[in-house]
């Protein structure tokens, strides 16, 4: 249990963090946005390739989480294997939370892009980049890359962890429960 606590409480305070320095007066959410000019139906196109790609990385995360459990079925886990798994497991998870927040958010950016674009807002006038656009339509939102970025950072780092675990189970004979 000590390395569940070990792992677990600076991702985050990671990830509270970068959240703070977010929406913090100074930070990137106040920064001038760098608004890429687009139309609707490019913008349109680009969140179903989103779309599409979150919803492939939620499979790789689901399946990811299931191998970690058949490989910790009846405790069967070496604590190397464990000091793998952990990390495996609490990334993929907070990955796919990030994945399900990008998801929810795409159907509030296509209504709040489905009027002209310039009328979206004074800080991204003209425009329909998405990423620039609060992630719901709140007064003190992260943008939608805050969500972005971190859904693909957390599960490159998940696949890596469980890739880890991989590594280790091969090469580490396997407890007997």
């Amino acid at each position: 249990m000590r390395s569940l606590r070990n792992t677990s409480i600076p991702l985050f305070v990671l990830l509270v963090a970068t959240y703070v320095l977010e929406v913090l007066p100074g930070g990137p959410y106040w920064r001038p946005h760098d608004v890429v000019e687009t139309t609707y139906e490019a913008a349109k196109d680009a969140l179903e390739f989103m779309k599409d790609w979150a919803i492939w990385m939620a499979g790789i995360q689901v399946a990811t989480l299931g191998a970690v459990a058949a490989l910790a079925k009846d405790g069967a886990l070496t604590e190397r294997q464990k000091s793998a798994a952990i990390p495996a497991t609490i990334l993929n998870t907070v990955g796919l939370l990030f994945t399900a927040w990008t998801l929810s958010s795409i159907p509030s950016l296509l209504l709040r892009m489905s009027g002209p674009c310039k009328e979206l807002s004074t800080k991204v006038a003209g425009s329909c980049d998405f990423y620039e656009l609060p992630f719901m339509d709140v007064d003190i939102a992260p943008r939608f890359a805050f969500f972005s970025i971190w859904q693909h950072w957390l599960w490159a780092a998940g696949l890596c962890a469980f890739l880890w675990l991989a590594y280790t189970s091969i090469s580490t004979p396997a407890r007997k429960p």
